[in-house]
């Protein structure tokens, strides 16, 4: 039996057969008129499938709407509570089938990331036995880790559930590549306010002195030395601080010290002006200048001496250190080269990315092996094409940008010849 019927106009081919692949690609079994096989009784075969198919989506337009064959195909759906109604244009259903919900689908390159899509394939779902479809389709429009491990809580028996798994293990593989998402503070708990105010003291001035606490009646001045209450003493304690300050400078400055004491023989201890040194003495003290542990020795420290060998410290070029060459990877739908709504988490990161890393940008497409070799060539050029139009409008030059089309020549999953397998459906970026 199958899922879905598809009552469409012929002219509106190129958007039925969009619909179709969507559907596909959700593991259902979809017909519509371009699979009837040569030989077959036109009506009968279209009158066996309306009859079997669990949901009849009918896709209103102008034309279609003054078609017998179609108003026929959307009664049988609406007699038997069958039947799912989209518009393709501004159109007015006929009048018996105005009652029942339609939804737009007006956006024909990009339907699949609106809400109409999401109330489709709900309805298809729980006509067909799946009731997660709807839900799953919100989850890869909104590509967050935590939807996908509520659907596959609840629908970890779906045709979908492998599907969700890669896609929920791509989206934790970049929160980690991205690192931990900081969290708004947290305000502090609030205490109670009688237990953390501060006891205030009354202001002594105006009040009267306190008989039975002589310690409260003192002022500030009252409680300082006697030597820090006259202009004299202060004036003392000033010239003294100022020789203690001129004493200790002099005993650490390694140029006034005893000759004793500059007498060693170690280069590293002993501090001669650039001047004084010969060949060998400065090779040695500009060798020194280079510290692992980025403290610098008494000649580097000299501020009279900035433009000397042992001034200049070598420091490392770090600018790379927190690059990730990648891959970035996106996988496509089956059969479309637009980027699906959870691309866009990937390609930020690697856009984010390559602000710190710089240089070429490599793009390489690849594809399932469902089509012909030529058509998957064909397919994967364009897909990469995709992803470099959203990296230039993310700030990455088109210069530095190079790509290649490998068709299903790279399987990332051995499949024989003419399988749909969604990981080999991709586009990689790597920064060389």
């Amino acid at each position: 039996m199958t899922d879905v019927f598809i009552s469409y106009k012929r002219e509106e081919r190129p958007r039925c057969v969009a619909i179709y692949n969507a559907l596909v690609d959700l593991k259902l079994s979809v017909w519509f008129d371009g699979r009837i096989e040569p030989g077959t009784s036109f009506d009968r075969e279209i009158e066996r499938e309306v009859e079997g198919a669990k949901a009849i989506l009918v896709l209103w337009s102008e034309l279609a709407r003054n078609s017998d064959w179609i108003r026929n195909e959307a009664r049988t759906g609406k007699q038997g509570e069958r039947l799912v109604a989209a518009r393709l244009d501004d159109c007015l259903p006929p009048l018996e089938f105005r009652s029942v919900q339609t939804v737009d689908l007006f956006d024909a390159g990009n339907f699949q990331s609106g809400e109409g899509w999401c109330q489709i394939v709900s309805r298809i779902g729980r006509l067909a036995g799946r009731p997660g479809l709807g839900d799953y389709v919100r989850c890869e429009q909104a590509a967050e880790p935590g939807l996908w491990h509520d659907w596959l809580a609840a629908h970890g028996l779906d045709p979908l559930a492998i599907r969700a798994r890669e896609r929920l293990a791509a989206l934790e593989e970049q929160g980690a590549q991205a690192g931990p998402t900081p969290s708004p503070a947290q305000p502090a708990p609030r205490a109670d306010a009688a237990a953390v105010r501060p006891t205030r003291q009354p202001v002594k001035q105006g009040l009267p002195p306190d008989p039975g606490n002589e310690a409260a009646n003192k002022t500030i001045s009252d409680r300082l030395p006697a030597m820090l209450r006259s202009p004299l003493g202060l004036v003392a304690v000033a010239l003294s601080t100022l020789a203690l300050l001129t004493w200790v400078n002099l005993v650490i400055d390694p140029r006034t010290t005893s000759s004793a004491e500059t007498k060693s023989t170690d280069p590293a201890t002993t501090w001669k002006p650039p001047a004084e040194m010969d060949a060998a003495e400065k090779a040695a003290a500009a060798a020194a200048a280079v510290d692992t542990t980025g403290v610098l020795p008494p000649a580097a420290k000299d501020t009279n001496n900035a433009a000397t060998p042992a001034n200049k410290v070598a420091i490392a070029d770090v600018s790379r250190l927190d690059c990730n060459p990648g891959p970035y990877i996106v996988y496509f739908n089956w059969d479309q080269t637009s980027l699906p709504p959870e691309a866009a988490g990937t390609l930020n990161l690697a856009a984010s990315r390559w602000e710190r890393c710089g240089g070429p940008v490599q793009i390489d497409g690849h594809t399932d092996s469902s089509g012909s070799a030529s058509y998957n060539v064909g397919m994967s050029e364009r897909m990469a094409a995709s992803v470099r139009q959203y990296l230039a409008g993310r700030g990455i030059p088109d210069g530095v940008m190079t790509t290649q089309a490998f068709g299903e020549s790279r399987l990332k999953v051995a499949t024989p010849d003419g399988v749909r397998e969604s990981q080999n459906r991709r586009v990689e970026v790597t920064f060389r």
